[in-house]
């Protein structure tokens, strides 16, 4: 099973991307003008290879780029002209985002670059054919830049969608929203999610149910154990698995499990072994391919509380059992009503490529960056460490920009409009979430104000949609 990695918080890579415009010249690489291949370079005449060894001119113009795994830059060198280009590079790329204008001299072997009124010092050496920018500080090593083949290439860029301006093909037609269902099932999440908060506060021990088979709406514990063509499956062994037996796109532990499987322990009882094929999914590592898991029934959690035992809570306001159920299923259906949504009606089959090639250039970058700074690792090796794939980056970039074309559409199928009391939240929070990331307070409303405003009105139409669908759903009897 896998981690739903979508990002709950829609703005987090939107902050990453503004902050690399914050923080440009760390580094920098270069490339010489020569205009013929390493081959060609190396084949010229002797006198021609001493005129080139003796010109200062040019860092002897054997390699035409240079580049290291800690630069996020490049630059270009005029000869004719005497000026140069800095491209800012993509982190985990070669490839940029924006160029500036610089210009360069020869100080001996010293290539000075003068970028933004400052001069950066690079020291070639011909032996290794490398440039080095000195660091001052004996506790950081300096920056060698090694000989590159190709210069950087444009980076790819979308902008937010205009999902304002977007509809569904006439083929979408959500002829109901499921209401009673989005009620339901959060009616039975809440009701895990109040029993678990409390027996894992060490307040009690979770009771266990013995005398019946496992039912829709409850909470079990199982171990689980996955083969594929005999091999083992990762993250999976006797673990004590918490689930939940309820139908919507995410259980409750966080965790993304088929619907074949939650709905497999139905009818099981307590000490039982058995096994269930899944077939993964399109946009998994392994789609298309069957994995088979053995199973084992450890328990059936029982998740009735009194008043009594929620009394134990120093902060509990509610009068009843009852009106805290309701309110914690109200706040579940907020958060799970358009996936479920989206998932009844196969909208993501129905998504136009201009709405999610932002979202998925997202991750793509986002991928980039974690192999090149937190894993340091070159890209391939992150996706096989990690057991992502672009296949998988493409299916949840569609699926985040489909929770937002569903929040749009119901928000005009319905003429809904927000407060100002939520737009001031939600400004709030996008520039807190900046600050977090040590900027400082007016930079980052500007960061808002000047990028994210597309980001801002499209949470606030997947919140007022959210609340819209939760409201709509315990209006109605229950059935």
């Amino acid at each position: 099973m896998n981690k739903n990695i979508l990002l709950t918080v829609r703005h987090l890579m939107a902050t990453i991307l503004a902050l690399a415009l914050v923080f440009s010249l760390a580094s920098c690489a270069l490339f010489s003008p020569s205009s013929g291949s390493k081959e060609e370079e190396q084949s010229t005449t002797g006198s021609e290879s001493e005129t080139q060894s003796g010109d200062d001119s040019v860092p002897y113009g054997r390699y035409r780029y240079w580049s290291s795994d800690v630069s996020e830059g490049a630059v270009e060198i005029d000869t004719e002209g005497n000026s140069a280009k800095f491209y800012s590079l993509q982190t985990g790329y070669y490839s940029y985002y924006t160029v500036d204008e610089a210009t360069y001299r020869f100080e001996g072997d010293v290539l000075v670059l003068t970028l933004g009124g400052k001069d950066y010092n690079f020291h070639y050496d011909d032996n290794e054919n490398t440039l080095t920018i000195k660091n001052n500080s004996e506790e950081e090593d300096d920056i060698v830049y090694e000989a590159m083949e190709e210069a950087p290439t444009a980076h790819p860029t979308y902008t937010f969608p205009k999902f304002s301006e977007l509809s569904f093909p006439s083929s979408f037609k959500p002829n109901s929203l499921y209401l009673s269902e989005i009620r339901d099932f959060s009616i039975e999440e809440a009701k895990i999610k109040i029993a678990t908060d409390y027996y894992e506060g060490g307040l009690e021990t979770f009771p266990l149910i013995t005398d019946r088979p496992i039912k829709s709406g409850d909470y079990i514990n199982i171990d689980y154990i996955g083969r594929m063509n005999g091999v083992y499956l990762e993250n999976s062994g006797a673990n004590d698995h918490p689930l939940a037996i309820i139908k919507h796109p995410e259980n409750i532990d966080g965790v993304t499990y088929p619907e074949e499987f939650i709905q497999g322990m139905i009818g099981r009882t307590v000490g039982e072994q058995f096994s269930i094929d899944i077939v993964y999914p399109e946009g998994h590592a392994n789609a298309g391919k069957t994995a088979t898991y053995d199973i084992t029934i450890n328990a059936i959690y029982d998740t009735t509380l009194t008043m009594t035992q929620l009394q134990n809570y120093e902060d509990f306001e509610y009068e009843s059992y009852d009106a805290y159920l309701l309110a914690t299923a109200k706040s579940v259906a907020s958060h799970l009503a358009i996936p479920y949504v989206i998932k009844e009606t196969n909208a993501t089959n129905c998504i136009p490529e201009e709405a999610y090639l932002y979202f998925y250039q997202q991750r793509l970058d986002e991928a980039h960056y974690l192999a090149l700074r937190s894993y340091k690792v070159d890209y391939e090796r992150y996706l096989t460490i990690t057991g992502q794939s672009e296949a998988l980056f493409m299916e949840q970039a569609k699926a985040e920009a489909t929770d937002f074309m569903i929040a749009y559409y119901i928000v005009r199928e319905n003429n809904l409009k927000w407060t100002d009391e939520q737009y001031k939240t939600q400004y709030d929070n996008m520039v807190l979430s900046i600050v977090q990331n040590g900027i400082n307070q007016d930079k980052a409303k500007e960061i808002v104000e000047n990028q994210q405003m597309d980001l801002l009105y499209a949470n606030l139409t997947y919140q007022i949609a959210a609340e819209f669908l939760a409201a709509g759903s315990f209006a109605i009897q229950p059935r």
